[in-house]
Parts: structure tokens; C-alpha cells; sequence
């Protein structure tokens, strides 16, 4: 069984060399190197910790962990994992808890095209020195140890539609690597881990500890070498404080109460809050009078995020060749709480690459990825594409066979949503939903979005992004995907024209760009926070270490770049000070014997008219 890691936020001292604002990849680095270091380290996380088993399994308890901040206010609990930022443009999902974004990701780890470190946004030092953070990245492979999904595991229906895609499109694939783990063991930091079980739910939390989010690494590390964590600790913002740093936040709040105003003095603060999180308290410690560059809140990217699904997919993926095109399962809806065949296991969440980067233009890159739907959704499946495809009606692209076969199975999924409801959840599992494949892209966007505080809350403004042109290339390219296993192409339904060509990004980056002085950048390439407007004078001890550091977009899944970005940033940090930080790891060991499981959270009752609520926050 795993251990908590978080400490009663009555032991926090009243002073640490390093305050760590943030747990996900940049954070959980620099308390993880910091701490080898043989510093005094706290970590402040915001949202609570939850540990493998505790993790929502069905749709009350997904509701009950969601946060959605809007201009009206915030609907939720405020600690919930999964934080919606909904705004009139550009609408960002990020994690909450320990261990942040890296706790509901797919977890891939894709390195950044290293011509997109030339682009003039990027530091000189970038542009003058390919390969610079090689050594950087390579000491995160140790740690989060990512690889293929393995070729002697089960073979997985989504994987091989879109192998069928990329053969279609004449565009290389590949098995990305993932930072999940396939063996049984007790990793190199005490924890034990057994290995992937398939069932999809990556995103909605691993329920198995399988996967290799921060807290099944960095973090145990930095708590084995002596850090301080404690959760439900919201910082607000900074101010210099005599020869010190003093972060102010709210501490605590699960039972009920209000939380408690308190703060805590530190010698050097790493802000790993992630781009919205650190930009927000960058922005309120510079509205309370910290001098910092007039690019803050600039530069604000969704990586080129687009999300599309491929409705009822007419494919084969065993029938010879020369056959008759057959119906075949993708099985791209994660278990959840249900109880499915292996056969109908989807697998991790992404399992292959579609990669079309391979133009002149870096900045015209873009990769495609299949997609699992968390298995705690998995009622809402199969009524969302009925609704999705009675607005699109592609029933006869592609023939009248076909056409008669979409068209019963409409039918069907439309009697159910009308009179049985309680048949939803098996239809996410059997007919067209179990066909239908997610597809994700990231891509290089402009970059154009504004981070700003309005009214005291975190707010991203981009007029036009979902018009980009990037973005309908990205689109084009995903209908080409799906074209090549006959399936209805169904655009993110927020990108359409009534809604306003809205985007989501799950990988927002930027904010605190890099550049090289502070008329150019929030921070310098050190990650060191510039201390005005202009020039190159940095707040001593003041760094910014995690996404927000991005000055543009990373074109792939960030968590690699943000986690070299971090490595380096320590890196540098600990040899200006004299600091020998080892790097040393202990061998892996096979998994201990079975300990009970970690008992679920009691089932909760859905917040009553939250979704209505969450429509009008969308309109």
C-alpha cells in the first residue's frame, strides 16, 4: 500500500530555504532535486492528496470532484481534481491535487521538435545551442520512466484504427512513450507499483498506481530526502520580505470551515503552480506592488490543442486482405466501475502517434493521437454522439449500406436516451459508441492568448483563437484520420460556428515566458524572475519552474519539455549556491506482497443542477 506523503499543516515551520508553490512536473522536480541537495523544503499544494483507489469510478463521484471557475463565480469544491477555467475564447482543463496536472493526463512523453528552440521567442542561449537540454531530459526518462506500450501485450483496437488512419494518410506511426508502468514492482523511490491493468481511466485518476504521475516519483523522492508537504494550501501571492520571501495562502477548508489565512517566509521560492497558477500569483504579487516585466501574462498558449471524435467507425482490424470491410469494437471508453471482457479492455489512454512533423516548416507540425473516455463518463457516451450526430447527419456519406446499418443504430441510441436511460451506460460499451474513436492533436499555435486577473480571477483572453488557421489545418487533418475507418467526423462541439469556435486546451503554457530581459520575458532562461520592466536584474530567489516558462508552444504533450525546463533550471540553481544535488537512484524491486486496498471515498450526491449550471457558464 502507498503511503501519504502530506504532513498536518500544524508541523509547517515558520521559515524553509525553498517553498515549492505546486507538486505536478515542474514543481515536483525542484522538490525532488532541491531536497537531494540537503535543503530545508516545503511543498504548498493547493488540492488535496489522493491516493491510487481513490479516484473517481463513476459519474457522481467525477462530479463531485469538479471545480469550474467561470466570470460568475466558482461552481464545485474548490479542491476538486478536475479544474475547468471556462472563459469566452479558450476554456483550459488543468489537475488539482498532489501531483497537479500530471494526475489526469494521458502521460505521454514526446520530446519537442528541437527546431521549434530556434524560433525567436526562445532565448539566445536556445537558439545558440542545439541539444541543450539533452542531458536535462534524459535525468526525467530516469525518473518518470516512460516507454511504448509493449508489442507482447494484448493488441489494442484503438491502436490499430489508427495505424489504419496513418497508413491512409501516408503519415509515419508509432507506440509514443508513456509513462505508465507494465511490470510489477516497488519503484526506485518505495513505492509500490503494480503494473497497467488496461483499463483506460488515465485521465479521470489511476486507480491502480500504475501510472507514473509525480506522485509515484519526484514527490515520495523529495519526502524520502526530508522535503515538508502539505496540501489544501493555496497561495495567493509573494512579496519580498527584508532579506526573504513571505508567500501568503489559505490553508485547509475540507471540513467545512473557512480557510485560514497564513503564510510562511522562505530564502527561495520555486513557483511550479503550473502557466495559469503561477502566472495568477505573479499577476496579484505584482498588483500588490512587486515590480515584474510588462510581459507578464503574455505569450499564453494552448500547445495547439484540438480534440474531435470519429463517430460509428466502419472498419476492419483482422479480416485478410481483400475482405469485405466488417464491424469491429475501437473500445475507446475507459471501465470505470464497470466490469468489462479483456477483449474490450481500451488499453492506456494513448498508445500511438500519427506524426506530421516532418514538413520544412517545424511551425507547421502537428501530431495526432487516439484517446480514451474516462470510464466514470461512460453513461453520458453514447446520449453525447446520439445528440453530436443528429446535428451533423453524415448517415449516408458514405453509401446507403452503410446508411441503413447508422441509421437502426440511431434508433436504438435515441429510444434509450428517450424512454430507458438506465441502457446508456451498456451502449458506451456495444453498438457505435464502442466504434467510435477520440482523436487529440497538438500542434504549434500563435501563442496569442493574455493571461489576466479580472475581478481577482485568473482569466485567459484570445479573440480569434479557434479561428486560427492552424487550427482548421489541425481539423482538416483529423477528418482525413477518420475518413480511413469510415467513420462520422465529429468536431469538439465547442468548435462550431454558434459557439463561437471556442477551444480547450489541456496543456496550457505560457504566462511567464523566458526571453532574454525582462522587455522581452517574464523570466530568464534560468528560470530567475526579472525585476522590472527592463534590463536584467532578476528578484533574488525568486524562479518560475514549471509551463508557464514556455514562451511559446512545445507542438507535442509539454510534461517532457517541462520537466527538462525544470531539471535545468535546479540544475543551475544548485551550482550557483554550491549545492552538489545526487542523482543517484536505487535499483527496482519487485512488488511486495499484496496490502488491502486503499479504501474508495464514500459515493457522493451530485452537486443538485450542476450541469445546468455548467451550460450557462458556457454560453
Amino acid at each position: 500500500m502507498m503511503k501519504s506523503l502530506s504532513q498536518p499543516i500544524g508541523r509547517m515551520a515558520a521559515h524553509y530555504t525553498v517553498v515549492v508553490v505546486g507538486s505536478g512536473y515542474g514543481a515536483g522536480v525542484a522538490a525532488s532535486r532541491l531536497a537531494r541537495a540537503g535543503q530545508s523544503v516545503c511543498v504548498l499544494e493547493r488540492g488535496r492528496e489522493l491516493l491510487p483507489g481513490q479516484y473517481p469510478r463513476d459519474l457522481a463521484g467525477a462530479q463531485a470532484e469538479m471545480q469550474v471557475s467561470t466570470s460568475r463565480g466558482t461552481l464545485g469544491r474548490a479542491d476538486g481534481l478536475y479544474h475547468v477555467h471556462l472563459n469566452p475564447e479558450v476554456h483550459a482543463v488543468v489537475g488539482c491535487g498532489l501531483g497537479g496536472t500530471s494526475l489526469i493526463n494521458a502521460n505521454v512523453a514526446l520530446e519537442m521538435d528541437e527546431r521549434l528552440f530556434a524560433a525567436e521567442a526562445w532565448p539566445q542561449v536556445f537558439r545558440d545551442q542545439p541539444g541543450l537540454l539533452a542531458p536535462y531530459a534524459r535525468r526525467a526518462r530516469e525518473m518518470l520512466d516512460p516507454r511504448p506500450y509493449p508489442d507482447d501485450w494484448p493488441p489494442l483496437n484503438k491502436l490499430d484504427a489508427l495505424q489504419m488512419s496513418a497508413r491512409a494518410m501516408k503519415q509515419p506511426f508509432s507506440r509514443p512513450p508513456i509513462a505508465v508502468n507494465f511490470v510489477d514492482q516497488t519503484n526506485p523511490f518505495g513505492v509500490p507499483q503494480p503494473r497497467c491493468t488496461l483499463c483506460g481511466d488515465c485521465c479521470s485518476g489511476c486507480n491502480v498506481g500504475a501510472k507514473n504521475t509525480t506522485l509515484m516519483n519526484y514527490l515520495p523522492d523529495a519526502a524520502n530526502h526530508g522535503a515538508a508537504i502539505f496540501t489544501q494550501c493555496k497561495v495567493s501571492h509573494v512579496e519580498r520580505y527584508g532579506d526573504r520571501w513571505r508567500l501568503h495562502f489559505l490553508a485547509g477548508g475540507d471540513d467545512g470551515a473557512a480557510p485560514e489565512p497564513r503564510s510562511v517566509t522562505a530564502d527561495i521560492v520555486m513557483l511550479g503552480a503550473g502557466a495559469l497558477g503561477s502566472t495568477e500569483i505573479l499577476l496579484r504579487s505584482r498588483d500588490k506592488g512587486l515590480p515584474l516585466s510588462g510581459r507578464l501574462g503574455e505569450r499564453f498558449s494552448g500547445n495547439g490543442d484540438v480534440l474531435a471524435f470519429g463517430y460509428d467507425n466502419y472498419w476492419r482490424n483482422t479480416a485478410p486482405e481483400g475482405a469485405a470491410p466488417a464491424w469491429a469494437n475501437i473500445n475507446g471508453v475507459g471501465a470505470g466501475s464497470n466490469i468489462l471482457a479483456a477483449a474490450d479492455l481500451p488499453g492506456p489512454c494513448i498508445t500511438g502517434l500519427i506524426d506530421l512533423r516532418g514538413s520544412a516548416d517545424p511551425s507547421q507540425g502537428l501530431v495526432i493521437e487516439e484517446g480514451v473516455i474516462p470510464g466514470p463518463l461512460a453513461s453520458l457516451v453514447a446520449a453525447s454522439y446520439f445528440l453530436a450526430q443528429s446535428q451533423i447527419g453524415g448517415f449516408f456519406e458514405y453509401g446507403t449500406a452503410q446508411a441503413k446499418q447508422r441509421l437502426q443504430d440511431a434508433q436504438t441510441v435515441g429510444l434509450a436516451v428517450q424512454n430507458d436511460p438506465t441502457q446508456l451506460t451498456a451502449l458506451a460499451y456495444s453498438g457505435p459508441a464502442a466504434r467510435s474513436q477520440t482523436y487529440l492533436v497538438m500542434s504549434v499555435d500563435d501563442a496569442a492568448g493574455r493571461l489576466a486577473l479580472d475581478d481577482d480571477r485568473l482569466a485567459i483572453h484570445w479573440p480569434g483563437a479557434g479561428l486560427s488557421p492552424a487550427i482548421a489545418r489541425d481539423n482538416a487533418q483529423l477528418q482525413q484520420a477518420c475518413r480511413a475507418t469510415q467513420g462520422e467526423f465529429v468536431p469538439n462541439p465547442l468548435w462550431t460556428a454558434p459557439m463561437g469556435h471556442q477551444l480547450v486546451t489541456v496543456h496550457p503554457v505560457g504566462g511567464c515566458g523566458m526571453g532574454d530581459d525582462a522587455a522581452r520575458g517574464v523570466v530568464n532562461d534560468r528560470g530567475q524572475v526579472y525585476a522590472g520592466a527592463g534590463g536584467n536584474q532578476v528578484h533574488p530567489g525568486l524562479y518560475v519552474c514549471d509551463g508557464a516558462l514556455l514562451p511559446g508552444p512545445a507542438g507535442v504533450n509539454p510534461l517532457p519539455t517541462i520537466s527538462a525546463l525544470a531539471e535545468r533550471v535546479c540544475a543551475l540553481l544548485a551550482a550557483e549556491r554550491g549545492w552538489t544535488v545526487d542523482l543517484a537512484l536505487a535499483a527496482r524491486g519487485p512488488l511486495p506482497p499484496a496490502a488491502p486496498p486503499v479504501p474508495a471515498p464514500a459515493p457522493s450526491t451530485p452537486h443538485e443542477g450542476w450541469l445546468q449550471r455548467l451550460g450557462q457558464g458556457l454560453q
